[in-house]
């Protein structure tokens, strides 16, 4: 079955809900409703009328981006979601980004190979060092 795109991100419950399913913690609705907010690209994956999964980009919206969230809802995993989203987050990046720009993400543990397989390179390389973070 294939799956629509909405240009618009899930629902704040929605995405409460599937970021607890992924065992990345709960936060209120206010928190969850600004950090919507913050996306410079939100697309919501539906079947039937049904969210499957969605993705989010951050970034400055010229030269630098980042992928925040992928997330395919369990049931629907192994369909190719998960790539159709990612494609689809990349086309309306590249829609908006100058010659030279970069997409950045930090994957969940267990799915570097997947990003590998999109393009995505491992850090650290030769010539750039460890992915970092701080966790406030």
């Amino acid at each position: 079955m294939p799956i629509s795109f909405q240009n618009t991100p899930p629902l704040v419950e929605e995405f409460i809900s599937m970021r607890s399913a992924e065992g990345w913690g709960n936060m209120s609705k206010e928190t969850a409703r600004a950090s919507l907010m913050g996306g410079l690209i939100n697309l919501s994956a539906y079947e039937d009328g049904k969210l499957v999964g969605f993705g989010r980009v951050l970034g400055d919206g010229k030269l630098y981006f980042y992928v925040q969230d992928l997330i395919v809802a369990p049931a629907f995993r192994g369909r190719g979601y998960g790539c159709q989203i990612m494609d689809a987050l990349l086309a309306e990046t590249g829609k908006i980004a100058a010659p030279g720009a970069v997409i950045c993400l930090m994957a969940a543990s267990g799915k570097e190979a997947f990003y590998e397989s999109l393009g995505f390179v491992a850090r650290p390389t030769p010539n750039l060092g460890a992915g970092m973070m701080l966790r406030l």
